[in-house]
């Protein structure tokens, strides 16, 4: 049985979220399941059901140190750390 459709309008109507996202909301309540998604209005109207994707660390941690270093060159103007290939100087 799916969840009716006044408590997806109900959901719609109080979050500001689309009746069609909270379709998924309703659903994954109704299974008692996380939604899982990147979708900034849903995770802020229903965090208690809503969560975000996991991410491996490694892939995190990767993407982390290739953030700073891109900061830091924007920061301080200097070239990035030898292996990464050299930009055009803009400041």
């Amino acid at each position: 049985m799916l969840p009716p459709s006044d408590l997806v309008l109900d959901l719609a109507s109080a979050s500001g979220c689309s009746a069609y996202d909270c379709e998924y909301v309703a659903l994954a309540r109704h299974l008692d399941v996380k939604l899982i998604t990147t979708d900034k209005q849903i995770l802020q109207s229903f965090p208690e059901t809503a969560i975000i994707p996991p991410v491996p660390s490694n892939a995190l941690d990767s993407w982390k140190m290739k953030l700073v270093e891109l900061f830091q060159e924007v920061i301080t103007c200097q070239p990035q750390p030898s292996g990464y290939p050299k930009k055009k100087e803009t400041c």
